[in-house]
């Protein structure tokens, strides 16, 4: 019989209390069907999901719950990259020849470029790593200068703002450490909040906001814009269904890809 999904997410998330609960933060398939009361089966089928998601990784008939990945940039984690990498290339869809497009100081955001190095564009970014990026010699990649914060070498401060004021662009995609129906896109970063709602106010055509499931329903400390400037949202199927419904009553393109 096919069980709702409320049972299976309550199922996982007892999974993964289980392995945290554990001495050595694994236990074995039937260890974990024992405890639950299910068919190991069961339990491999939501291994498996666990583990596409980021949280596990499977052994040899075991399960070990990985450390929490990092919130911000590179998460360490092949999981979640290849969710943010997939998350990207959707983004990407969105950028025609000849553009000018903002890109934020978030990873995911960044990725985008991996898919566009067959276009002609201009990118006006904060974010320092573009320097290590692969890009079209016909493309003009500008920096907004400003003060560098690492990690995550995001330029801030006046400089960026007052550099940002020079430009409009076609498109933004931007990332976010948050973004709820209530509270709008967020950031966990008092210094990028300012940069990422000028890329917004000077953005012209689409306003595209990249965001995994760890950040669908998460509101960070730091508030940025309300959702009403968001013209699509790109995410992934492993985001909160019920949330991912009040973003669309709202007025967004949500688009959630199959992982």
């Amino acid at each position: 019989m096919k069980q709702s999904k409320e049972v299976v997410e309550e199922r996982r998330y007892n999974i993964l209390q289980l392995l945290q609960a554990s001495p050595d933060l694994v236990l074995s398939v039937n260890q974990l069907a024992k405890r639950l009361a299910v068919s190991p089966m069961t339990i491999r089928r939501d291994l498996t999901e666990l583990e596409t998601m980021g949280k596990i990784n499977r052994l040899h008939g075991k399960a070990k719950i990985l450390e929490k990945p990092h919130f911000e940039g590179n998460t360490n984690n092949e999981h979640i990259e290849a969710i943010k990498y997939k998350i990207a290339k959707q983004a990407s869809s969105y950028v025609e020849n000849n553009m000018t497009i903002f890109i934020n100081s978030s990873s995911t955001a960044l990725m985008t470029l991996n898919h566009l190095i067959d276009k002609s564009l201009v990118v006006v970014t904060n974010n320092a790593h573009v320097i290590d990026m692969k890009n079209n010699p016909k493309t003009s990649v500008i920096l907004t200068g400003g003060e560098v914060r690492f990690p995550k070498e995001a330029l801030v401060g006046d400089l960026a703002l007052a550099s940002l004021m020079n430009f409009q662009a076609d498109v933004l995609v931007l990332g976010c450490s948050g973004i709820s129906p209530e509270r709008g896109i967020s950031t966990v970063n008092i210094h990028e909040s300012a940069v990422n709602a000028l890329f917004i106010q000077n953005t012209t055509k689409k306003v595209i906001v990249v965001a995994d499931y760890r950040k669908i329903g998460y509101d960070a400390n730091f508030f940025v814009a309300p959702t009403d400037v968001i013209d699509i949202l790109i995410t992934d199927s492993y985001a909160n269904p019920a949330i991912i419904e009040r973003f669309e009553q709202q007025g967004i393109q949500v688009i959630q890809l199959p992982i």
